[in-house]
């Protein structure tokens, strides 16, 4: 289960909920996110799907708003992934970005249900993005 915070605007509480395995691509500056279906190590043809979460992109790019970002040069693996997630889960999600929904149905009721139940996350609910991990590299 993972921590994650709303703005006021969404009408949900803040709470615990259970999050898909994720896919982290990130450099010194910036930071993109994708859902994985399994808990397996990806592979280059492993489908990525959209980010379950608000503010990313359709490239799947975080939009960190106020977030001032600052990982040191000298960050072993460890203190750059910790860090990233840090800045990820403890940022207060606030909306969707572009046109698209990045699931089968509402965001908004479905963090709401995950919060208040604690149950899985539904992977049938995560949309493919035609991309895979080759297509990041």
């Amino acid at each position: 289960e993972q921590q994650l915070y709303f703005v006021n605007g969404l009408g949900m509480p803040n709470g615990k909920a259970s999050v898909p395995s994720m896919l982290w691509y990130a450099s010194k500056n910036s930071l993109a996110v994708f859902a994985l279906t399994t808990d397996r190590r990806p592979k280059e043809n492993t489908p990525l799907y959209f980010a379950p979460f608000f503010n990313i992109y359709e490239d799947g790019k975080v939009c960190m708003g106020t977030v001032s970002i600052d990982i040191k040069n000298s960050a072993s693996v460890e203190e750059f992934t910790t860090a990233w997630e840090d800045y990820f889960f403890n940022s207060y999600f606030s909306h969707l970005l572009g046109k698209q929904n990045p699931i089968k149905g509402n965001c908004v009721s479905l963090w709401k249900k995950l919060i208040e139940t604690s149950e899985a996350f539904p992977k049938d609910v995560l949309k493919k993005n035609n991309k895979t991990l080759k297509n990041l590299l």
